[in-house]
Parts: structure tokens; C-alpha cells; sequence
């Protein structure tokens, strides 16, 4: 009989440690097994990544991984909520040693959980140092500029170099007239020195140039003139000649005028000419033509005929050529001034004697 009750105990006792076991594993299962109470807070066991403040000024974060209960704002307690260690974001070094000196603290850098958390120092600085291994953020560099406007061209388009970030918009190269929208976008960490993430380049790139520059330049040809004179002969004086005259037009002693006698011949270069590359539009021949030969002249016959001795023929004379002896400036635009050229004779220069033995005649 005792045996049996003992056996009956035993059972009993055995009933309930099992029972217990039950029921203490249902509680962990619904407890959330460590008691905490992020289940509270809809937390899934995901880990949101932060930047938490320290007090160093080189380094003025650490980087945490959390749960949401942490940066949710839920929890009153500052030292297990981040959101609660609000301040101006720490920057950089210099603005780091501003806020210590002042003995503010900076926030931590909490980034936004769409319908949990809207953020905190959540912007362009606080993106990069956190992509930073929240460490101050790097600098990127962007710049953009225009090539000059030409008259067969309009103002160009340049990319400037770019450190660490892309160029998005209005190709590179792009010519005027036309407006233009550049954007920089910096690489995840980086930052431009105005510290954002972004830099926009907006403008108009203006078309060719239209000034009187542009305009097409006329054609200015070349004009030539030059006077000459045949040698006197018994019987007729020295003859005026012209020759090489290309766009211009004579205007003074007629040509074939022979001596005795002065002459005063004016070259005047064609509308779109001119005689030089420095302008001249007029060019002036001065001289004096001989009479005939003496009658006492050996080739006259016997020294008093007015015929010349036959011989037999040979190459026409070579003319005397006259020589400018002056050039003025010429004044673009001055269509009422006459630039003047002048000259002077061989013979004047040579005498009468010096041209008979230049050209090997009896003159």
C-alpha cells in the first residue's frame, strides 16, 4: 500500500514539473525572450546605423547600430534614446572647436525610418558623414565655364574638372545661343565647399558676335601705274607713255604728249584698290618732256637735215622710265582726299649725257 502511494506521488510530482516547463517556455516565446521591451516599439530586430556624438573634435562621431526603440523617441531616457541628444551638426573641425569652446554639444546624425523616425541633422552634411564611417565629409569640386563667342560661333560650354562627382544636363560643348542647366552631383561621403551634395550651373550662352567685325571684308586689289618717255628723234620731241595701269585712272597731261614741254600725270587706284599695302589711292608723275634733237646732232643728216640717216632697223628705244619720288599716308575712309605720289625724271637724275650712254643710243 505505501509503495503504491508513492508511486502515485511520484506521477503526480513528475505531472507537474512537466506542466511547468510548458508553461515557462510559452512566457519566454511571448516575453520576447530577454525581456526587453523593443517589441513594444514594433522593433524587428533590424539595425539602424548612427552617428553618435562624442566630445573629440577630430573625431566627433561613432558609429552605432541600434534598434529602432533607440532613435524612435519613445523612450524618455536619454542615455537609451538618441533622439533626445539633439544640436547643431558638427561639420567640420573648425565648427566642432566653435560649438566645445562654447561648451554646446553637437546632435547625433540619425537618418529618417519612413513612418518612424523623421531624422535628425538628416541633410546633405549629415548624409556624407555618414556615408563617411561618420567621419567629416570629403571635398568634391565641380566648375563649369564658356569659350568666347566668335564670329562663326557662339559662346561654347566647358566642363571644368570634377573630383569626385559626375556631371549631369546640358551636354559638355554645347554652343550658344541656347540657355544651359548643369548639375554636380558629389559622391556618397563628399561634399562641395558650399557643403551640399549638389552644385547647379544655370545661364544663357550667347550666339556669334554681329559687330562691324564680323562683317565680310571687300576684296582690295592691287592697282599699278607707271609713266615712261620715248628718246626725241630729229624731228619730234620725247613722247609721254603709260604703262602697267591696272584699276586706275589717268587724269592730268594726256598721254602721247610730246616735248618741249612739262607734265603733271595723276593715277587715281579704282574704287576697292589702292597702289600699296599702306593705303595709297593716288600716285603722281612730274616731269619735263625735250624737244627734238639739234640739227647739229650727229644723226641728223649732215648735221643740218631734218631727217633722221637711214639705217637699218633695229628694236624700237627703250623708254625712259619716271620714278615716284613720294608716298603720302593714306586715311581709310577719307574718299575725298587725294594721297600723292610723286616722281622725277631719269634725265633729271642722270643728266642728258648719263641717259644717252644708259641706254646706248645717239641721242
Amino acid at each position: 500500500m505505501k509503495t503504491q502511494i508513492k508511486r502515485s506521488m511520484w506521477a503526480m510530482l513528475t505531472t507537474f514539473m512537466m506542466i511547468g516547463v510548458i508553461v515557462s517556455s510559452s512566457a519566454y516565446a511571448i516575453g520576447g525572450g530577454n525581456g526587453s521591451n523593443d517589441d513594444d516599439h514594433g522593433s524587428d530586430g533590424q539595425k539602424y546605423t548612427i552617428c553618435h556624438r562624442s566630445t573629440s573634435v577630430t573625431n566627433p562621431y561613432i558609429v552605432e547600430n541600434v534598434n529602432i526603440s533607440a532613435i524612435d523617441g519613445t523612450d524618455v531616457n536619454p542615455s537609451s534614446d538618441h533622439s533626445h541628444h539633439t544640436g547643431p551638426i558638427a561639420s567640420s573641425q573648425a565648427v566642432a572647436q566653435s560649438l566645445k569652446d562654447s561648451k554646446t554639444k553637437w546632435g547625433d546624425i540619425i537618418p529618417s525610418v519612413p513612418g518612424l523616425v523623421a531624422g535628425q541633422n538628416w541633410n546633405d552634411i549629415g548624409k556624407a558623414m555618414l556615408a563617411n564611417d561618420c567621419n567629416y565629409a570629403k571635398v568634391a569640386t565641380a566648375s563649369v565655364s564658356m569659350i568666347t563667342a566668335t564670329c562663326e560661333s557662339g559662346e561654347q560650354l566647358v566642363y571644368g574638372p570634377i573630383v569626385k562627382a559626375v556631371y549631369s544636363g546640358t551636354p559638355n560643348g554645347t554652343y550658344g545661343p541656347t540657355n544651359y542647366s548643369v548639375t554636380a552631383t558629389a559622391f556618397s561621403g563628399y561634399l562641395f565647399n558650399n557643403q551640399t551634395s549638389t552644385l547647379t550651373f544655370t545661364g544663357v550662352l550667347a550666339g556669334p558676335l554681329t559687330d562691324e567685325g564680323c562683317s565680310p571684308k571687300p576684296e582690295v586689289k592691287t592697282a599699278t601705274a607707271s609713266v615712261g618717255k620715248l628718246p626725241a628723234t630729229c624731228t619730234t620731241g620725247e613722247k609721254l607713255i603709260f604703262s602697267n595701269v591696272q584699276y586706275a585712272t589717268a587724269s592730268g597731261t594726256a598721254e602721247g604728249t610730246t616735248g618741249p614741254a612739262d607734265f603733271d600725270v595723276i593715277f587715281t587706284a579704282n574704287s576697292g584698290a589702292q597702289f600699296d599695302n599702306k593705303g595709297t589711292t593716288t600716285l603722281e608723275f612730274k616731269g619735263s618732256l625735250d624737244g627734238p634733237k639739234p640739227s647739229t646732232d650727229a644723226s641728223c643728216v649732215g648735221g643740218k637735215g631734218s631727217t633722221e640717216v637711214p639705217t637699218t632697223p633695229s628694236t624700237p628705244a627703250t623708254p625712259t622710265t619716271v620714278q615716284p619720288i613720294k608716298a603720302l599716308p593714306y586715311t581709310a575712309g577719307d574718299t575725298g582726299t587725294t594721297v600723292i605720289a610723286g616722281g622725277t625724271l631719269l634725265t633729271t637724275l642722270l643728266g642728258f649725257a648719263g641717259v644717252r650712254r644708259l641706254f646706248g643710243h645717239a641721242l
